[in-house]
């Protein structure tokens, strides 16, 4: 009988210890991944999208200023203002911003004559029948007076090209033309690729209007957040000027959202991290 017992005793005992092993894993795997959960909160979020400002200030500001400097700059809008005479001044002009900061191209369009020059020389007189020439007459009605689209452009090589465009005024602030600069998207592209690849993160960047103005080039249709219901649920968040981090669930998945509103492009910066890319390791370890 007191066989039995010490058998009951030592069975009893495995098996408090067994579930004792087992809740101690399991309090230790919550740990873990309430740990990584909050770091990528806290900190590697956080820091990667400072990270991805300081890239945007190199490749996308900076041509930003680049542009908003020609649209101010006196000699361009004395050219324009003398009848666009001697067009080699206008043509070296363009290509010295060209060469110096690096652009693939730097353009100048005259609205009195609808002549569109580039560090090249002169290009074509624009038309509101032709589709190419379509952004010009779309710009000029905007209410800002600069904006960033990508597009398609058969003179300059057909690649898709960010074009940065800025109005032009005369002392009298009566539209007198556009002119900025265009950068081959390869370059953005690798940069948000990078990101994706090194960090496991998605980089957009969309407008008021929630529309994306740039992303990485993948196969995929989504053109604004109304594409995606999860995100579009949330637009009323992310589409403000305090940055935030959103949670949410998309195709099953849980993602985290670092929004930044960077106002030198009138654009907000969303990075979007899918959780198991940075738990999957806790959850393989226990």
């Amino acid at each position: 009988m007191k066989i039995k017992n010490n058998f009951y005793i030592v069975i009893t005992i495995s098996v408090l210890m067994i579930a004792l092993s087992i809740s101690i894993s399991f309090i230790n795997f919550m740990v873990s991944l309430h740990s990584t959960e909050t770091d990528l909160k806290t900190r590697s979020l956080p820091l990667t999208v400072d990270n991805i400002y300081t890239e945007i200030q190199k490749h996308v500001i900076e041509p930003n200023l680049v542009a908003s400097m020609m649209a101010h700059d006196t000699f361009l809008k004395d050219w324009l203002m003398n009848d666009e005479q001697n067009r080699d001044k206008i043509i070296r002009y363009l290509d010295t911003i060209k060469n110096k900061y690096g652009m693939f191209v730097a353009f100048l369009v005259s609205e009195k004559t609808q002549s569109y020059y580039t560090q090249n020389g002169f290009l074509e007189h624009l038309s509101s029948t032709k589709p190419d020439n379509e952004w010009y007459f779309k710009f000029k009605k905007l209410q800002g007076d600069n904006e960033i689209n990508l597009d398609f452009n058969n003179h300059l090589d057909n690649s898709l090209i960010m074009f940065i465009n800025h109005k032009i005024y005369d002392n009298d602030f009566h539209f007198v033309g556009a002119t900025g600069i265009g950068l081959k998207i390869s370059y953005i592209n690798d940069m948000l690729k990078r990101f994706r690849q090194e960090y496991n993160f998605t980089v957009i960047f969309i407008n008021e209007k929630g529309e994306i103005v740039l992303s990485e080039r993948t196969d995929t249709n989504i053109k604004s957040l109304s594409d995606t219901p999860a995100l579009y649920n949330l637009s009323d968040q992310i589409i403000v000027k305090d940055s935030k981090i959103l949670e949410y669930q998309k195709d099953g998945e849980n993602y985290l959202l670092k929004t930044k509103y960077i106002p030198e492009l009138d654009l907000y910066l969303l990075v979007e991290a899918k959780l198991d890319d940075f738990t999957k390791n806790v959850r393989q370890t226990f």
